[in-house]
């Protein structure tokens, strides 16, 4: 049986660090933000005794933590504006401009990482729905370019659909893997689905266009 003291001790060290932090925080809205605490993606604060519970609240409320979030939102404000940027040029520069292939294949892998390393069980942040906006529009962009061969094209959206899925269903495997894990399913053709590695990435796009 668990010892009754490791309560009272909880209870005032958490009730010491809400006072001195954030008297301004919800009980409820921290305890939501508390599981983002916890050092990996994916974990969850259910399980934790209370020694180890108590060290995700004094990382949650220490400075180091608030850089680390800090961090990751300049992070997702720049993936962001350089999917604006991309959906802009390639909605409104014409058809015979280049199509920055190797841009689209840097900015498709750190978005890929970003989400790796941020998405929890309870799934996606409010503020990541201005980029996930800028790749749904990305995959409904209609015309082949002529800068571009239809076959990389196609690729560019079908990985982008695939990054979307795996989005709505982070905890869905397939195969080998999940999306947590660094794994995509994608869709090359009607009922023709691949497992696909952010390790090799590359090589997978290159084969398929």
């Amino acid at each position: 049986m668990r010892d009754k003291a490791r309560i009272r001790k909880f209870c005032d060290e958490f009730a010491k660090l809400w006072e001195e932090k954030a008297p301004d925080m919800r009980f409820g809205q921290m305890i939501v933000c508390l599981n983002k605490a916890v050092d990996m993606p994916r974990h969850d604060i259910f399980n934790l005794e209370e020694d180890e519970m108590i060290e995700v609240v004094r990382r949650f409320f220490s400075n180091e933590y608030k850089k680390f979030m800090q961090d990751k939102s300049e992070l997702r404000d720049a993936l962001t504006d350089r999917w604006k940027s991309f959906m802009n040029k390639l909605q409104y520069n014409d058809e015979s401009d280049d199509f920055n292939l190797q841009g689209f294949k840097k900015l498709f892998i750190d978005t890929w990482q970003y989400f790796i390393d941020t998405l929890d069980d309870f799934g996606i942040n409010n503020a990541d729905l201005p980029m996930i906006c800028c790749i749904t529009e990305f995959t409904c962009h209609s015309s082949f370019l002529q800068c571009i061969k239809n076959s990389e094209f196609y690729v560019c959206i079908a990985l982008a659909k695939a990054l979307l899925f795996g989005l709505e269903q982070p905890l869905y495997g397939r195969f080998n893997g999940d999306f947590y894990n660094g794994y995509l399913f994608v869709e090359e053709f009607n009922r023709c689905v691949s497992e696909v590695h952010i390790s090799n990435f590359e090589s997978y796009f290159n084969a398929l266009s």
